[in-house]
């Protein structure tokens, strides 16, 4: 096991899960997530500083607000059509087709309803308005190369050091 602990230009891997604002688990992700811990990346990085001093084995919990997280909800990516409009490919709640933006931009809207001859569509984020908890344990934690100390993000495919796959 490793005796690093995290601090500036140290590459820090971690394995994550996200809760709700009740506690509850909104999704886990048992791939692990890098970063190179006191670089140059905005919010994110700031709210990485609670796993300062932080050893391979210790989990980690940081509160992101709504706007920080998935930001705020749209009422404006929320779609109504009437059903006979619609392929009927969508006609079952939890579909998700892609439209285009203004701009051209693909974007991808979940069906959230199909009521009354009528189909609601939301292309918010499903944590969008929320604030989330990422609760993250420490799976490794390692010297980052000059490259990735410049450039702020770690590189793929470099040695791990912890046991704790």
């Amino acid at each position: 096991m490793s005796d690093e602990v995290v601090e500036k230009n140290k590459v820090v891997t971690f394995k994550c899960t996200i809760l709700d604002e009740e506690d509850n688990i909104v999704e886990q992700n048992d791939v692990p997530v890098s970063y190179v811990h006191g670089g140059e990346a905005g919010d994110f990085l700031e709210d990485m500083q609670v796993m300062e001093g932080a050893k391979v084995g210790d989990t980690k919990r940081v509160t992101v607000s709504a706007a920080q997280g998935f930001g705020e909800y749209d009422e404006k990516l929320v779609i109504r059509d009437k059903l006979e409009n619609v392929p009927e490919e969508y006609h079952k709640v939890g579909a998700v087709c892609s439209f285009q933006n203004d701009q051209g931009e693909p974007m991808s809207f979940m069906v959230k309803s199909v009521e009354n001859g009528e189909i609601i569509f939301d292309g918010n984020h499903p944590y969008a308005g929320k604030a989330m908890t990422f609760k993250m344990t420490i799976t490794d934690i390692r010297d980052a190369t000059v490259d990735e100390v410049g450039s702020g993000r770690p590189a793929e495919n470099q040695p791990v050091n912890s046991e704790l796959h």
